[in-house]
C-alpha cells in the first residue's frame, strides 16, 4: 500500500508538471494552420497561437516560435523575439533538451542586456532561468529568478505570463511538499485566469489544485476539482487534457473505493489514447489499473494490466515510466511471495532511479557551467560598460575643454571684432569730422574768393574812372595782384587740409597715373571731395566750360573709356 501511494503521488506530480509550463491552448488546429497559412498573420498573433498550443502540437508550436524569433530579429521587434524565445525554452524544457533551453535563454539574456529598460524582456530571461533551475531541482536559485520574473511581468502588465509564473512557483513549493504555499500560488493563477475570462487557464489551475488535494489525501475535493477541469476541457474539445482528467479521476475513484467509476474513467482515458496515439498516458493508465488491483488483492488482473503497460513502455522506450513500472512489479512479486523477481525488479527500479538522478545531476552540472559562463559574460559586459563609461567621461571632458576654449576664443574674437568695429567707427567719425571741416574750409575759401574777386572788380572799375593814368595803372596792378595771390594762397591752404584727411591719396594716384600734370592732380583732389564744376570754379576762378574740357581730358589720361563709369566714382575708389 505504501508503494502504491508513493507511485501514485509521483504520477500525480508528473501529470501536474505536464501542464504547468504553459496555459492550456484555446486555439484548435485547423487545416489552415497545418498548411502554414498562419504565416499570413502578424507576429503577435503567431506568438499567441504558439504559446497556447505547446501541448497540442509542440513541433508546430516550435516551428511558429522559430519563425517569429527569426522575423522579429530581422525587424528588431525585441519583445516579440524575447517572447518567442521564451516559448522555445518551454518547449525544449518539456522535451528534456536542456542544451537548447540554455541556448535560447542566453539569447534572451543578450537582449535583456541590450534593452535594459524593457521589463518584459528581463522578465522572460528570469522566467527561463528559473524554469531551468526548477527542472534541475535547484529550488533556491529557481525561486530567486521566478519571483523576480513575476514582479517584472506585473510591471509589464503581462497577464498570461503572470499566470504561468505563479503556476511554476506553485510547482516549486509542491516539489518541496510545502502544500500550503503551493496552494497560495495556484490560487493566484486561478484568480487571474478567472478575472481575465481565460477558461482553459482556469482548467489548468483547477488541475493543479486537485493535485494538492490528492497529495494531502483530500480525495473528495480532488475529485471535485478534476471534474470541474474536465468540464471546461470538454467545452473546448481539448483532448490531451481530457485524457489526463479521466486518468486522474480514475485514480481518485479507486482511492474512494468507487471501482465502477474508476473503470469507466480508465476506459474513457484508454479509448482517447488509442484514437490519438498517446502512448505515455496509455501506459500510465495501465499501471494505475494494475496498482488498483494490487491494492484490492486481485493479482491476476494486476498482472494482466502490468503486462500491457510494460509492453507499451518497452515498445516506445518510455524512460520516465520504467521506474514506476519496476516499482509496481516489485510490489506485485512481493505480494505473490516471489522474492527473487521482486529483488530483480527492485534492482531495475533502483537502476532507473540512479539513472534519473544521474541525469538530473548532469543537468545541474550543465546549469552550473551555464551560470558560470553567464556570469563571465555579464562581467565582461559590465567591464565593457565601465570602459565605455570612462571613455564617454574622457570624451565629454575633452569636448567640454574644446567647447570652453572655443567659447573663450569666440569671446576674444568678439571683443577684438568689437574693438576693430569701434576703431573703424571712430575712424569714420573722425573722417566725417575732417570731411566736414574740409567742406567748411572749402566753403570759407569760396566765400573769401568771392569777396576778393568783388574787391578786385571794384578796384578795376575804380581805375577806369580815374583820370590820372599812373594812378589807373597802379590800381589795376593791385587788382590783378589780389586775384593772383589769392588763388595761390588758397590752394596751399586747401592742399594742407586735404592731405591731413587723405594722406595717401596723392601718392596712390601718382603711382597709378604718373603722367598727370599739377593742374590735373589739383582737379583730382577737388573731385575726391565730390565737388561740382561750379564749386571748383568758385575756388579756382576757372570758367565752368574750361573745367568741363579739363575733366574730359582727365578721363582720357586715366583710361576711362566707358561712358557708364563716373569720373568722381573712379577717383573715390583710389
Amino acid at each position: 500500500m505504501f508503494i502504491f501511494r508513493k507511485v501514485v503521488g509521483s504520477l500525480y506530480l508528473r501529470l501536474s508538471l505536464f501542464g504547468i509550463l504553459t496555459i492550456l491552448p484555446f486555439y484548435l488546429f485547423s487545416s489552415e494552420l497545418s498548411n502554414e497559412k498562419w504565416k499570413e498573420l502578424n507576429l503577435v498573433s503567431i506568438n499567441k497561437i504558439a504559446e497556447n498550443t505547446l501541448y497540442i502540437d509542440d513541433d508546430l508550436a516550435s516551428e511558429m516560435a522559430e519563425y517569429v524569433a527569426t522575423k522579429s530579429k530581422e525587424s528588431k521587434n525585441t519583445e516579440q523575439e524575447a517572447k518567442s524565445l521564451k516559448i522555445l525554452c518551454e518547449i525544449f524544457t518539456k522535451k528534456g533538451d536542456l542544451n537548447q533551453t540554455i541556448k535560447y535563454t542566453e539569447r534572451i539574456n543578450q537582449l535583456a542586456n541590450e534593452y535594459k529598460n524593457s521589463s518584459y524582456i528581463s522578465a522572460c530571461y528570469h522566467y527561463c532561468y528559473g524554469l531551468i533551475n526548477l527542472e534541475s531541482n535547484d529550488y533556491v536559485m529557481s525561486a530567486d529568478y521566478l519571483f523576480e520574473a513575476l514582479t517584472l511581468f506585473e510591471e509589464a502588465g503581462a497577464t498570461i505570463e503572470q499566470i504561468k509564473t505563479n503556476t511554476l512557483i506553485g510547482v516549486l513549493f509542491f516539489k518541496q511538499r510545502s502544500f500550503e504555499k503551493s496552494m497560495q500560488f495556484y490560487q493566484q493563477s486561478l484568480d487571474l485566469s478567472q478575472s481575465s475570462n481565460f477558461d482553459l487557464g482556469v482548467a489548468a489551475s483547477l488541475n493543479n489544485i486537485a493535485a494538492i488535494k490528492n497529495a494531502t489525501e483530500d480525495y473528495k475535493d480532488a475529485e471535485k476539482y478534476f471534474q470541474q477541469a474536465l468540464e471546461i476541457n470538454k467545452k473546448f474539445n481539448n483532448h490531451n487534457w481530457i485524457i489526463i482528467n479521466y486518468l486522474n479521476l480514475g485514480v481518485i475513484a479507486g482511492k474512494l473505493g468507487n471501482f465502477e467509476r474508476q473503470k469507466l474513467n480508465f476506459e474513457k482515458c484508454l479509448a482517447l489514447c488509442d484514437s490519438l496515439h498517446i502512448n505515455e498516458i496509455k501506459a500510465k493508465c495501465y499501471l494505475s489499473y494494475a496498482e488498483t488491483y494490487i491494492d484490492r488483492g486481485n493479482l491476476s488482473s494486476a498482472f494482466y494490466y502490468l503486462q500491457k503497460g510494460k509492453q507499451i513502455i518497452e515498445d516506445h522506450n518510455i524512460f520516465h515510466e520504467k521506474m514506476s513500472m519496476y516499482d509496481i512489479l516489485t510490489s506485485y512479486y512481493l505480494l505473490r511471495g516471489d522474492t527473487t523477481n521482486a529483488f530483480l525488479n527492485s534492482t531495475e527500479a533502483n537502476y532507473y532511479k540512479d539513472s534519473l538522478y544521474s541525469h538530473q545531476r548532469l543537468q545541474q552540472l550543465y546549469l552550473k557551467e551555464f551560470a558560470h559562463n553567464l556570469k563571465s559574460k555579464e562581467s565582461k559586459i559590465k567591464l565593457q560598460i565601465e570602459r565605455q563609461k570612462w571613455i564617454l567621461i574622457v570624451l565629454l571632458t575633452i569636448i567640454s575643454l574644446i567647447t570652453a576654449l572655443a567659447y573663450i576664443y569666440f569671446l576674444k574674437s568678439k571683443v577684438r571684432l568689437e574693438k576693430v568695429e569701434i576703431e573703424k567707427s571712430n575712424a569714420h567719425k573722425a573722417l566725417d569730422v575732417k570731411n566736414k571741416e574740409l567742406t567748411s574750409k572749402s566753403l570759407f575759401i569760396s566765400e573769401k574768393n568771392q569777396a576778393i574777386t568783388c574787391v578786385a572788380q571794384q578796384l578795376n572799375e575804380l581805375s577806369n574812372s580815374m583820370i590820372n593814368l599812373e594812378d589807373r595803372r597802379k590800381v589795376k596792378q593791385l587788382s590783378m595782384s589780389l586775384k593772383r595771390h589769392n588763388n595761390e594762397d588758397d590752394w596751399e591752404e586747401f592742399e594742407f587740409y586735404f592731405t591731413s584727411v587723405y594722406p595717401e591719396f596723392n601718392k596712390k594716384i601718382r603711382a597709378l597715373h604718373p603722367d598727370l600734370s599739377p593742374a590735373e592732380l589739383k582737379l583730382c583732389t577737388f573731385l575726391k571731395l565730390n565737388m561740382t564744376s561750379k564749386d571748383i570754379s568758385t575756388i579756382t576762378g576757372q570758367q565752368i566750360t574750361s573745367l568741363e574740357v579739363a575733366r574730359s581730358r582727365l578721363r582720357k589720361k586715366l583710361g576711362i573709356n566707358n561712358s557708364n563709369t563716373n569720373l568722381s566714382t573712379y577717383i573715390n575708389s583710389i
